[in-house]
């Protein structure tokens, strides 16, 4: 492909009044881009001030591709209106975009109002978003006040760091600056910006950067929490109703105990993860509750049906709540399931259990465009003693929240007497993963008393249970009302004490083998100090320290190259492992040797086995041995492991305890 260059250059210029974009830079990326917008002024635009997008086709592969390079300098968007002001889109070919925003002025852009029917957990709204692309954002001023966020992240990937550093975003308080900020805190999944530190004041050349103590912004206040902790915390016993704001993210240094008679309500959709510990102190008395969070009752509520979002509705009128009665529906269920923090499922009408009732009518919303049904013709709104037709019957969808995620770490979490109630929506359904109220990615943890209820998904999921483990994996507890399976279970070492599976639409319990988005996500979610990425064929040595005592391994080698590599843990362990999955063909070797000394030790040959098997093998030494044989084609092999060190010398064992799925 002939190499094409096109320079833009873009300044002192005045873009206004502009109701679709203001600028919109496009690709593909056929021709290399340099473009430079300085010293202009972007104002009063509506939807997009500034769009920067690249076009995802299948003729411009990342190979004939090339770079394309936008700076933004020096320039100042003011009163605009839209859910972004600026967004970057470079998802085509996104590492080959290069954008830059330095010494810009944000000032007074205003969010348009969203009035979505359905709630999307990474969506929100900001002056500067960015869906995909190389960004770096720094020596500019943010301040909007009429956005929920001044920068946001809209990248699905957790470890994807955004530089977004020395800032002013319109305060000096890092738990505020925080609060600016939609990203990993807010919801696990999406990518880092890395605000901190921030200047301290409106950018100019005398502004000074804050880097002084760092806050911790977990607990909000007297009964909110949230976002990521990274530190020890307690919430004391007896304490009140915790409101939790976006997702609760225990850092590999978090400690987060909760003790006895706390409930916790989550919000729509909210996940709480755990990369370090948690000690939940529930007794059998004084249990802990994760519960859906409470609907917003301070003009409407609606009642008559055990859960508060299904319910006759009734308003605050003339100082009393009134039943609503309605001939007809246009949009009043939509807006009243907004206006409760929920989305609308369905309504109907019913007759009033009661008589000599006062009664609210000509209540009418004509659109769906409102946050709240007091704004629906309020100056018509009469009370009445009599109803002819019937009342409003509204159901609201049922407010799931994601569960409990424990992933793979180095800690050991302590979880007894605690209902989960109403978890189970899939927050990674894009990644085809079930909801799972209590998923444990390898269970090292002590687990009872447990009462898993109403998830919309997966009652429990265990991936890989510690086959060395000598407590039960659960003990007491209970898993009931589940719209799929109890207990799912990916490895053939299990044991429950005690345990009921009540009234599931799935399977009580099952144990089946897979390799698909879920088993792939407990490797990219587990913490980073317990991933070890070993290539066969560099080097002949790694050690493994006994910071964790247990490792997920992913060992590649390729096929054109025989290799050995040895692995060793500290003396006074022995290596045990398990076989989570394989792809390698049988007309090639891979061999694991319990020792250093091929000829003394056992052998476990891991492409005799199925991809499905997942057989766990106890050796009696400290180091184990990798060997693979060559071929005559070249490809990459990929054997993934879960490495334990189990503390004495274990009686050896001839071969490895084969369980297939």
């Amino acid at each position: 492909m002939r190499h094409r260059r096109i320079q833009l250059s873009f300044t002192e210029n005045t873009v206004e009044g502009n109701q679709k974009f203001g600028l919109y830079i496009y690709g593909p990326e056929w021709y290399e881009l340099t473009a430079v917008l300085a010293n202009n002024e972007i104002k009063n635009n509506s939807g997009y001030a500034l769009k920067v997008a690249s076009y995802d086709n299948n003729y411009c592969s990342l190979y004939y591709s090339f770079p394309v390079h936008v700076r933004v300098i020096s320039s100042t968007f003011i009163k605009n209106v839209g859910e972004y002001i600026v967004l970057v889109d470079c998802n085509g070919l996104p590492t080959k975009q290069y954008i830059a925003f330095r010494n810009n002025s944000f000032i007074e852009n205003r969010a348009i109002q969203s009035f979505s029917s359905s709630y999307v957990r990474t969506r929100t709204q900001a002056v500067l978003a960015v869906k995909e692309g190389k960004i770096t954002v720094e020596h500019n001023s943010f301040v909007n006040p009429l956005f929920p966020h001044e920068m946001a992240t809209l990248l699905k990937d957790h470890e994807r760091v955004i530089q977004a550093s020395e800032n002013w975003w319109g305060s000096r308080d890092e738990c505020k600056v925080e609060e600016r900020i939609f990203h990993f805190k807010d919801r696990i999944e999406l990518a880092h910006i890395q605000y901190y530190p921030f200047l301290d004041s409106i950018y100019s050349n005398n502004v000074k950067v804050y880097n002084g103590t760092r806050r911790t912004c977990f607990l909000k206040g007297r009964n909110k929490l949230g976002g990521i902790l990274n530190q020890t915390v307690t919430l004391p016993k007896d304490s009140d109703t915790y409101q939790v704001v976006g997702d609760v993210i225990v850092l590999p240094n978090g400690i987060l105990t909760i003790e006895e008679n706390v409930t916790l309500e989550f919000p729509l959709k909210a996940v709480f993860i755990v990369f370090g510990q948690v000690l939940i102190k529930g007794t059998n008395s004084k249990r802990v509750k994760f519960i859906p969070k409470k609907p917003l009752q301070k003009e409407i509520r609606l009642v008559g049906s055990p859960n508060p979002w299904a319910g006759i509705l009734e308003i605050w009128f003339n100082n009393g709540w009134l039943p609503l009665c309605l001939t007809r529906y246009r949009y009043e269920s939509t807006i009243v399931c907004r206006q409760l923090g929920y989305e609308a499922l369905s309504h109907s009408y019913r007759r009033y259990p009661s008589e000599n009732e006062t009664f609210l009518h000509n209540v009418r919303c004509d659109t769906d465009e409102s946050a709240s049904i007091m704004h629906c013709n309020k100056n018509n709104w009469i009370a009445s003693s009599s109803c002819s037709s019937y009342v409003a019957y509204i159901r609201c969808k049922t407010p799931y929240w994601s569960g409990v995620h424990l992933t793979i770490t180095p800690k050991k979490s302590d979880i007894r007497n605690v209902d989960i109630d109403y978890a189970g929506f899939a927050y990674r359904d894009d990644l085809r993963i079930s909801g799972i109220a209590l998923r444990v990615d390898l269970n090292k943890h002590n687990i009872s008393g447990i009462l898993v209820n109403n998830s919309a998904g997966i009652g429990v999921q265990m991936m890989y249970p510690d086959p060395f483990k000598v407590s039960p994996d659960i003990v007491s507890s209970t898993i009931t009302n589940i719209e799929e399976s109890g207990i799912l279970l990916e490895s053939p070492f299990l044991n429950l004490v005690t345990t009921n599976i009540v009234n599931t639409k799935g399977y009580g319990f099952r144990y089946y083998c897979n390799w698909n988005a879920l088993n792939h996500h407990v490797f990219k979610i587990a913490d980073m100090s317990v991933k070890k990425n070993i290539n066969l064929c560099s080097g002949n040595y790694t050690f493994i320290n006994d910071s964790s005592i247990v490792y997920y391994l992913v060992v590649r080698t390729r096929s054109r190259h025989a290799c050995t590599k040895m692995i060793t843990v500290p003396p006074d362990y022995s290596v045990g492992m398990q076989l989570i999955h394989h792809d390698v063909p049988r007309y090639l070797d891979f061999h694991v040797y319990s020792g250093t000394n091929k000829t003394s030790s056992t052998v476990w040959d891991v492409h005799s086995l199925s991809w499905q098997s997942r057989p766990v093998w106890k050796t009696s030494s400290s180091s184990v041995l990798f060997e693979s044989s060559d071929y005559y084609y070249d490809y990459i092999i990929t054997v993934h492991f879960v490495l334990f060190l189990v503390k004495g010398k274990y009686a050896f064992l001839g071969r490895p305890l084969l369980n297939t799925c």
